[in-house]
């Protein structure tokens, strides 16, 4: 009956996972990057919840319930979670677990999970389940996370698609253009784009683009939250008139995520491109614009019919030559055959 006070059961939340889907990977504070089942929005949360009281025979319980939570977390105050989505399913009411292994089956259907997961500064957004074991002493909790995921259609990247040109001037000592191809980048893009010098009447040291990451929270008196993800430096040294300096960098290895406007009337995530430039003296420039990361969907390539047609021809040789070589194979085993009958037959005449 004490059984529970001494020793508590393990648990296990399993989340089923879509067949042929890779686990995701975020990056925790602590520099760990969990590798997590992922969702999309509307699609249904299901598995098993096992529970092992095979060390606390005859468990005694109150009440089990699963919970689907969705919640914004400020980083700065734990007591301080804004839950978007709140889901509970009783699995059990008061009663004892009498097997060793109990395995509940679960399902949340179309829950809707409008925002990414997402670890930042200021805020975190989270998606995980919570199993609480209600006991006469105290509650048992238990939690598994997962993420979410929200690709969109590579359509969306040509919307309001203009290319970037900046302008850089500093009175009569420096003018140059900054152009970027594009505004609107996946998370796996190539960033194109030039440098131009109109005007070098200063000493440059060097020149660096940075992507910057800025949380925008929705209170007040409040200075928004910004990182610098990476910079790519693009000039080692002093520039002349009229030179160009193409750029070319890529977004694949870095930690970026797509861009969140609103987020739940809390905070905004923004990303910028920013220009450095340092003169020999140490002095800095910036200048910086607005880009949109979107995190696009996977498009399985279609074979031509030109490309079928080759593959069923490729086959059909395949099957030919196959077929040529069991006619092979007969004749010469019916020619082996007729060699035997006649070597027996000439036994038999001696």
């Amino acid at each position: 009956m004490f059984s529970g006070l001494f020793s508590k059961p393990t648990v296990d939340i399993i989340i089923d996972e879509v067949e042929g889907r890779k686990k995701g990977k975020i990056l925790n504070p602590n520099g760990e990057i969990p590798r997590l089942p992922y969702l999309q929005d509307q699609e249904n949360v299901s598995g098993k919840v096992i529970i092992n009281c095979s060390q606390s025979k005859n468990f005694e319980h109150k009440g089990i319930k699963l919970e689907l939570l969705g919640c914004i977390e400020n980083i700065s105050d734990s007591k301080d979670i804004l839950k978007f989505i709140s889901l509970t399913s009783e699995l059990e009411s008061i009663g004892i677990l009498n097997n060793d292994v109990n395995t509940y089956p679960f399902k949340f259907t179309n829950v809707q999970k409008q925002y990414e997961s997402f670890r930042g500064e200021s805020r975190n957004i989270k998606y995980y389940l919570r199993l609480t074991i209600e006991t006469k002493f105290r509650s048992l909790v238990y939690e598994q996370e997962f993420l979410v995921r929200n690709p969109e259609p590579i359509s969306i990247l040509s919307e309001n698609n203009q290319p970037i040109k900046l302008e850089v001037g500093i009175e009569d000592w420096l003018h140059l253009v900054f152009d970027l191809d594009s505004r609107n980048f996946g998370l796996k893009d190539i960033a194109l784009g030039r440098v131009t010098f109109k005007k070098v009447s200063i000493r440059l040291k060097s020149m660096e683009v940075q992507i910057i990451r800025k949380e925008v929270v929705n209170v007040a008196n409040v200075a928004p939250i910004q990182k610098v993800l990476t910079r790519f430096e693009i000039m080692d040294g002093g520039p002349i008139k009229n030179e160009t300096i193409p750029i070319r960098f890529f977004l694949k290895p870095y930690d970026l995520t797509p861009t969140l406007t609103n987020i739940n009337n809390r905070f905004s995530i923004q990303y910028f491109i920013n220009i450095v430039l340092t003169d020999v003296e140490g002095r800095k420039y910036f200048k910086q614009h607005e880009i949109f990361f979107h995190r696009i969907q996977k498009v399985k390539k279609k074979r031509s019919e030109s490309e079928d047609n080759g593959i069923s021809e490729i086959r059909n040789e395949i099957k030919n030559e196959n077929e040529n070589k069991n006619v092979i194979s007969n004749e010469s085993n019916n020619g082996n055959t007729n060699n035997e009958n006649n070597n027996e037959e000439e036994k038999l005449d001696e």
